[in-house]
């Protein structure tokens, strides 16, 4: 049985206290994961060696699924005007600095703010759960995609029809059944500017 209070909880709470998008999906075994071996066998992984770990590399496998929902979290981070910010990136002599750097770490106050968010939502509902916040081998990306945050565009990232691919990705595993979303459509059609765009012309 889907639990529409709790559901309904967890979305009115987390908006509240600054999650942009929120979103739900059931816990499985997905084909995102075949996708991924694939990518690691063709060597796109570079020269992080780390992706190859087994726990990286069989990410289905290391899922405990007695959690039978994901609760994928966006927060926005294009929250300043980068056009006044020294760093033009038309000036050759000067350094990038992607957006999500020049802020605190993100996987600190993600953590802290969405433990506490779960610690308000435990107090309430008895269920488990467990975060992550890029710190584990979930397959991030796909369950928002899932879970209705946005599509996956042509340069990989996420993108949200409001925000845009700018924001961050939490998910929250927990041991009950939730109101599941559905996939957004994919709305980039011939559009390329994420690739004509990129700065490294990856």
């Amino acid at each position: 049985m889907h639990n529409s209070n709790l559901s309904d909880s967890i979305k009115l709470l987390f908006k509240s206290k600054g999650i942009d998008l929120v979103g739900f999906s059931k816990i499985q075994n997905i084909k995102d994961f075949d996708y991924m071996n694939d990518w690691l066998k063709n060597g796109f992984h570079a020269d992080m060696k780390y992706l190859e770990n087994p726990i990286r590399q069989e990410p289905a496998s290391s899922i405990d699924l007695s959690y039978e929902s994901v609760i994928s979290c966006a927060i926005n981070y294009n929250l300043f005007d980068i056009s006044k910010n020294s760093l033009n990136a038309k000036n050759k002599n000067m350094a990038w600095i992607a957006r999500y750097a020049v802020i605190d770490d993100y996987h600190k106050v993600l953590k802290r703010l969405i433990d506490s968010l779960m610690q308000e939502i435990t107090k309430v509902y008895e269920l488990n759960y467990k975060v992550y916040i890029d710190t584990g081998p979930l397959l991030e990306r796909a369950y928002s995609k899932y879970a209705g945050i946005g599509w996956v565009g042509k340069n990989s990232c996420i993108i949200n029809k409001d925000l845009g691919s700018f924001f961050f990705l939490s998910e929250i595993l927990i041991d009950k059944p939730l109101i599941y979303d559905e996939p957004v459509k994919e709305m980039c059609g011939t559009c390329t500017r994420c690739i004509d765009s990129c700065p490294t012309n990856a």
